[in-house]
């Protein structure tokens, strides 16, 4: 794995010793002895730039980026793969896309508390970053608290 650091720490090394796993690390500053991993970095890190580019989201929102950006990998048809999507490869069928709203549009996240009356708002308007990994639910960002939601209760209004 690449000798960036984040994973050389005495614990981890305990754990894969435990687990009969050889951990073998880069030259520093040589990616190139970790080619295929590179490489798929540059479609997610572009594709991840594009989004924050298009929707205009601050740099604190790179991480979300990257991670939309990899699911949009996983859920998009690869010439290498006979036209195929990495998610079809994985489970043997293609994912339904009917979920997949437009990134940066707006999103009224119903508020889920008994203790709202219904003379008050019952949504909070939020920006959609990306989708969740696990479930059929949704990312957003809500630009006053700055904090992600994960929800499926959220109407969208796309361009």
């Amino acid at each position: 794995m690449d000798n960036g650091g984040e994973f050389t720490s005495r614990n981890f090394e305990e754990y894969l010793h435990a687990a009969g796993i050889r951990h073998e690390v880069t030259s520093p500053y040589t990616s190139a002895h970790n080619g295929k991993a590179e490489r798929n970095h540059c479609p997610i890190l572009g594709r991840a730039q594009a989004i924050m580019t298009d929707c205009k989201f601050p740099p604190s929102l790179w991480g979300e980026c990257v991670q939309t950006a990899t699911y949009l990998k996983d859920h998009t048809s690869m010439c290498t793969l006979k036209d195929k999507m990495p998610y079809e490869m994985y489970y043997g069928q293609k994912p339904d896309l009917y979920h997949l709203p437009e990134l940066g549009c707006k999103a009224f996240v119903l508020i889920q508390s008994g203790d709202c009356p219904k003379i008050y708002s019952r949504s909070v308007k939020c920006v959609l970053v990306g989708y969740s990994p696990n479930s059929k639910a949704f990312r957003c960002w809500n630009k006053q608290t700055r904090h992600i939601t994960v929800s499926r209760n959220i109407h969208f209004i796309e361009s």
